[in-house]
């Protein structure tokens, strides 16, 4: 999916941030995978869509990387 002409968003506190929102938006998307622990999620949600981290998101799948010695 090609994404243009991004909404004008201004919800997250970083506004480099906010055109990740914005692709959100655009996209319909449902989720947000980001480390940004600062701003983005601390946002939890957004239009919808869960702001997750990497972590998580690997998690929800089983794709979450084994550690040496585990």
């Amino acid at each position: 999916m090609t994404v243009t002409d991004l909404p004008h968003v201004t919800a997250c506190a970083d506004p480099w941030d906010n055109y990740l929102l914005a692709m959100i938006v655009a996209g319909r998307g449902d989720h947000l995978v980001t480390d940004d622990k600062r701003d983005l999620l601390s946002m939890v949600r957004y239009e919808g869509a869960r702001i997750i981290a990497v972590r998580d998101f690997l998690a929800m799948f089983g794709r979450l990387p084994r550690h040496e010695g585990a």
